[in-house]
């Protein structure tokens, strides 16, 4: 009875011991708020123009986020941003990542200001032909384009201008699981014996989406460099419509063309993905309510 009696405690607490077992909470979204940065930098002191002019507005997530999930999503968004040297000193944070590309962006302007003086000293005779010189414009954009499922989608745009014909756009994306606290990449999404139906299927939706019937017309019409070597790249974004690629303007095709977007819709991406790839869960989820 006594070796009964003791079965049945051991049953009960193993029972309490399994029972009591904490499993890490699954996080869907997370809440963002906006930080906003607008700064003029003027070259000399005694005139208002030339100047720099640089304005950043990045999402970044509420400080009610739990401490863990703050720390991973601030770090995912502060090296987002490819074109600069701030990615040394963003230390893991939106407003340090900020702070750095503000410093960085004055600093490069006032060095290359005060290097190209020599050669506009006639033009800084007159307050009105010096106004109209060195000016740079810089605006950055970062954004949440999804948040649910425990998928958060962010896009950072930079529009900048620095003289010349016309000026020069970013786009950065990236794309973070809540639930692992890591970015997604073509690594860690995609089965590699299907990357090259992948790129297959980005370059046959180019040509698609610019009402062509064969590859090489999109080099023939002037359009696209080297349209057969376009591959999949890290820099995409997802949304309820599917996974987006970006190209920034000379990277697949000539400036006038602009920043190329290629959508492969959920069900056309669904084959691609590894099983247990929290974007094949996404996937089949869109797929089924469609």
């Amino acid at each position: 009875m006594k070796g009964f009696f003791t079965a049945i405690l051991g049953i009960l607490l193993l029972g309490s011991m399994v029972s009591c077992e904490r499993k890490a909470p699954t996080v869907e979204h997370v809440d963002f708020d906006t930080l906003t940065v607008d700064t003029i930098c003027p070259l000399f002191h005694s005139y208002e123009k030339p100047h720099c002019h640089l304005v950043i507005k990045m999402a970044k997530p509420v400080a009610k986020t739990p401490l863990e999930t703050l720390q991973a999503v601030e770090s995912f968004i502060s090296i987002l941003p490819k074109d600069g040297s701030f990615e040394a000193d963003a230390n893991g944070s939106v407003e340090s990542m900020v702070n750095a590309y503000v410093r960085s962006y004055v600093m490069q302007y006032l060095s290359e200001g005060h290097d190209a003086i020599g050669q506009h000293e006639s033009d800084l005779a007159e307050t009105e032909a010096a106004s109209t010189w060195m000016n740079y414009e810089e605006n950055v954009v970062g954004d949440v384009l999804y948040n649910a499922d425990g998928i958060i989608s962010y896009q950072v745009v930079a529009d900048s201008y620095t003289g010349g014909a016309h000026g020069n756009k970013t786009v950065d994306n990236g794309v973070f699981d809540l639930n692992t606290l890591q970015q997604l990449s073509i690594a860690n999404v995609f089965n590699d014996a299907t990357l090259p139906d992948l790129h297959a299927a980005l370059r046959n939706k180019l040509m698609t989406q610019n009402g062509y019937t064969t590859i090489d017309e999109l080099a023939e019409k002037g359009q696209f460099t080297a349209p057969n070597e376009i591959v999949a790249t890290d820099n995409f974004y997802v949304n309820e419509e599917g996974i987006t690629w970006t190209y920034d303007p000379y990277e697949i095709a000539p400036y006038s063309v602009g920043v190329v977007q290629i959508t492969l819709s959920w069900d056309e991406i669904l084959p691609f993905l590894m099983d247990d790839s929290s974007l094949k869960t996404l996937a089949n989820n869109f797929v089924s309510q469609s």
